[in-house]
């Protein structure tokens, strides 16, 4: 063998420690691409939203506005109707962010349960639904007739002083020429409150208009700051195209003042596991307090407590489920008040960081790699003393 030379064996074994090494740094680049592969989808967490509506129970002809509430930014709202995605008609209007959607005039056909959906980048999370029940307004059928009884009604029925009530007339003849508001339960024209000429747009106030009474083009009536010398029975006179003429009377009912409460919260904005007290205030006495909250009757919960006159409610601890409107209302007799509403932010505590633990696929790569080191050194030493000896 020439002086300097290599040894024929030496250049087998580097030349397969060559591609054992690159072999070996391929797997160790494999095994860190997939110790590094995020194990969850790389979307931002975005919570459920809540729905809060004016009311749940309408009557027929009146508005309603649904709001759709979240905390998430950057988001995008759908609504939808029975499951299904709503067809907007022309009968209600979205608010620019289609945060608000209002319903006016709400008719029976759009009773059914409503949703609303934020969407951000690949994921959406949809509300809980809400029920809606419109009452269509009752018809009542003289044998079996198919135009329906004029009718009117107090709304609301029973009133306290210094409220304002509409008389709320339905099944208006569409060929009605005058509108006679009297009070009482016969035609007398000393007992007129108030006259509508509907073909002229013309109205006439009668001996007993009181300065309180407005006349709306369907016939209704608004009554302000009634008293209890306005409790009664009313008439309403429509007279149509042939003359004809069509009754229908309402009773009012006026009781003792009941003032609106108010509540007073320890603070509108907390944060998670804090404790909340709101009270509801109120001057009236002999009366009976309820909780509502996003428009509905408070459901209590273990987590939450109420003085014996319900006076306080207490929130302990408060979580963010808990966020939304609040409202007391007092009865009192046959009249009920409702507060404003007071809007409670409870904010979750931030996530806390991850500890990092090696998942069971690091820990597989990394004795791998000490395994082929080993082996590697193993065939390094072994090669090194059998060309020892063969000098």
């Amino acid at each position: 063998m020439a002086t300097g030379s290599v040894p024929p064996r030496r250049i087998v074994f580097l030349l397969l420690l060559k591609k054992r090494l690159k072999l070996q740094m391929l797997l160790l680049v494999l095994m860190l691409m997939l110790i590094a592969q995020p194990n969850d989808g790389g979307f931002e967490p975005v919570t459920p939203p809540s729905i809060q509506v004016t009311n749940t129970t309408v009557k027929d002809l009146m508005s309603i506005f649904l709001t759709c509430l979240s905390n998430d930014t950057g988001i995008s709202i759908h609504w939808l109707f029975n499951s299904q995605r709503l067809r907007i008609t022309n009968k209600m209007m979205l608010s620019p962010n289609n945060s608000t959607l209002q319903i006016d005039p709400a008719r029976s056909e759009n009773s059914g349960d409503y949703q609303c959906e934020v969407t951000k980048g690949l994921v959406n999370k949809r509300s809980d639904r809400i029920t809606l029940n419109i009452k269509a307004l009752l018809l009542t059928f003289w044998n079996f007739a198919t135009t329906a009884e004029l009718t009117v009604e107090a709304v609301p029925p029973h009133a306290g002083e210094g409220d304002n009530v509409l008389f709320l007339a339905h099944n208006v003849p569409e060929t009605q020429r005058f509108f006679n508001w009297f009070r009482g339960n016969r035609l007398n024209m000393s007992n007129s409150i108030i006259r509508l000429i509907t073909y002229r747009s013309k109205i006439e106030k009668g001996p007993l208009y009181s300065e309180r009474e407005t006349i709306y083009t369907d016939g209704s009536l608004l009554f302000k700051n009634v008293t209890k010398k306005d409790a009664g029975v009313y008439l309403l006179i429509v007279t149509v195209e042939d003359l004809d003429e069509k009754k229908a009377t309402l009773q009012l009912y006026v009781h003792d003042p009941v003032t609106p409460p108010s509540i007073q919260v320890t603070n509108t904005t907390v944060k998670d596991l804090m404790s909340i007290f709101l009270t509801c205030l109120s001057n009236d006495t002999g009366i009976s307090i309820h909780w509502l909250f996003n428009s509905q009757r408070l459901r209590i919960t273990n987590k939450m407590m109420l003085s014996p006159n319900n006076s306080t409610l207490q929130i302990d601890p408060a979580r963010s489920e808990n966020s939304g409107d609040y409202q007391c209302e007092v009865t009192k007799g046959l009249v009920n008040k409702r507060s404003d509403r007071i809007t409670l932010n409870i904010k979750g505590e931030p996530p806390k960081p991850k500890k990092h633990r090696p998942s069971l696929r690091g820990i597989i790569g990394i004795v791998a790699q000490c395994l082929m080191g080993l082996i590697a050194v193993i065939f390094v030493l072994v090669f090194l003393w059998r060309s020892r000896r063969g000098r």
